[in-house]
């Protein structure tokens, strides 16, 4: 197909699906007008874009930067530009071009850039021919007939105000006018309506937050190799996608394929590696890695906290987590998360317990609605022996919680199970049934803790000898050990 046949193709597509930019076409330019254009240029145009100007010279109304009257774009979001369009257009960057100091023109087109080397690397050229214009910005997409070592006369290129950076679009005029087909057929641009004015809105082609320059460049990237960090971004992607497909081995050696290319991995790579490494339960790799990730960025305390998990929950090594808490504390003294990891650290898994309280009091000082260190806190005084206290912060912690089980938040729903099986656990007959009624809400839509040792409280209730209840079954329950129906509930 040449390219006055693509152009024909166009046009009947577009009287069929925008009419009201069909009929925006403009007549034919003259011979005079296309040989202006030429002379007043100094360039030969291509014979395709002179046959289409044969055929429509442009818009009838024409949206640009300098002319912001309303008119419906020709070209999905932009405006084709007339013969006579194009000459006020070339004409103003000239005269920018010769207005200009020399110093002032070359720091000026030294901001142009080519990122192939098929352009030239300048900010503004008098063979760069406008062709379609942003309506709103004096930006250009044109043909470039002075191309750089790399490239091709008669090349499709941006330029303009705003594009600094060139980008070869298309080889030729035809090139552009396919992907315009292309484009147009897949049912990506519409008729439509864009605000303008004061609550007023305009006759439109194209989404107005869309922007043909961006669909080009979406095809210009697709065209370009890949560059290592872009592969990289994928394949992590992908091992990301098989973690969560519950695919660790498959994820695991697409991470160690990456690293064996790229030692230097970056922290959300290697975070994704100790996480693999954990899914597959080979914890002390993990934890080499989440050491590696700590060393690297200190100052990423999340880093830290996530060893320490690693260390307390995983590997059973409560000594280690504290020394790696206390280091990353002399980079980040007040981070909430450190601290509340050392409280847990060295209070329930080391039985230090008059430390943590005091560094969940602390916490509490800080933030009065931490529910984590309210029952944290519950959790220790009952260690500790001190009923009255640690009922007094369970039931802190359920207020901050609320009454709806359904509502409470999926990282505070361990939270409400504690607390509530404190308050069972711990206070008088006649509070027992409001507690053990939200105990059983949470457990029944499916709230549980992880290993939690519950043997504390259980023993502190005992001591008192007022509770009937299988206490130490209720603990198993709650961590998912036993279902629910093993236990004899009171009514």
């Amino acid at each position: 197909m040449s390219p006055i046949e693509r152009w024909s193709s166009y046009v009947t597509w577009l009287r069929e699906n925008v009419p009201l930019a069909w009929e925006n076409l403009a007549p034919p330019a003259t011979e005079a007008a296309i040989a202006e254009v030429e002379q007043v240029t100094g360039q030969t145009l291509p014979v395709s874009l002179k046959e289409i100007w044969r055929v429509n010279d442009g818009q009838k109304a024409t949206m640009i930067a300098t002319r912001h009257a309303p008119a419906v774009p020709c070209i999905p979001t932009l405006s084709f530009l007339s013969t006579a369009m194009v000459l006020e257009i070339w004409r103003e960057w000239d005269g920018l071009r010769r207005s200009e100091s020399e110093k002032s023109l070359a720091e000026l087109q030294s901001m142009g850039r080519s990122p192939d080397g098929k352009t030239r690397a300048l900010y503004t050229h008098p063979a760069w021919i406008p062709v379609w214009s942003d309506p709103t910005r004096a930006d250009f997409i044109g043909i470039d007939l002075d191309p750089g070592e790399k490239g091709t006369r008669g090349q499709i290129i941006n330029f303009g105000r705003d594009e600094e950076e060139h980008f070869v679009f298309a080889d030729d005029l035809d090139g552009l006018l396919a992907i315009l087909l292309d484009e147009v057929r897949s049912g990506a641009w519409r008729a439509s309506k864009m605000p303008y004015g004061k609550q007023g809105e305009i006759d439109w082609f194209g989404d107005p937050k869309g922007h043909f320059f961006n669909a080009l460049h979406r095809r210009w990237k697709a065209t370009q190799p890949k560059s290592p960090a872009e592969i990289v971004k994928e394949l992590l992607a992908e091992a990301k996608r098989l973690k969560a497909a519950k695919k660790p081995a498959d994820a695991l050696a697409l991470v160690e394929k990456v690293r064996a290319e790229m030692p230097n991995l970056g922290a959300g790579g290697l975070q994704l590696h100790a996480e693999i490494l954990e899914d597959l339960k080979r914890f002390r790799d993990a934890d080499a890695v989440y050491a590696e990730l700590v060393e690297r960025a200190p100052k990423l305390t999340q880093h830290a906290v996530r060893r320490a998990g690693n260390l307390l929950y995983d590997m059973n090594d409560p000594t280690l987590a504290e020394e790696v808490l206390r280091k990353a504390l002399l980079v980040a003294p007040e981070n909430v998360d450190l601290r509340g990891m050392l409280a847990l650290t060295i209070g329930p898994y080391q039985k230090r317990y008059d430390e943590s309280v005091k560094i969940y009091a602390e916490l509490i000082e800080h933030d009065e609605r931490d529910i984590r260190a309210w029952t944290r806190l519950a959790y220790l005084r009952a260690c500790l022996g001190d009923v009255e206290g640690a009922l007094a912060n369970a039931r802190q912690a359920l207020v901050l919680l609320g009454p709806d089980p359904v509502e409470i938040a999926k990282d505070d729903r361990d939270l409400a199970v504690e607390s509530a099986f404190y308050v069972y656990a711990l206070a008088e007959e006649q509070e027992r049934p409001a507690a053990l009624a939200m105990l059983r809400e949470c457990l029944a839509i499916g709230m549980r803790t992880i290993d939690w040792d519950y043997v504390p409280v259980v023993d502190l209730a005992r001591s008192r000898g007022i509770h009937p209840a299988p206490l130490a079954k209720i603990g198993q329950v709650l961590n998912g050990r036993l279902r629910v129906d093993a236990v004899v509930w009171e009514d």
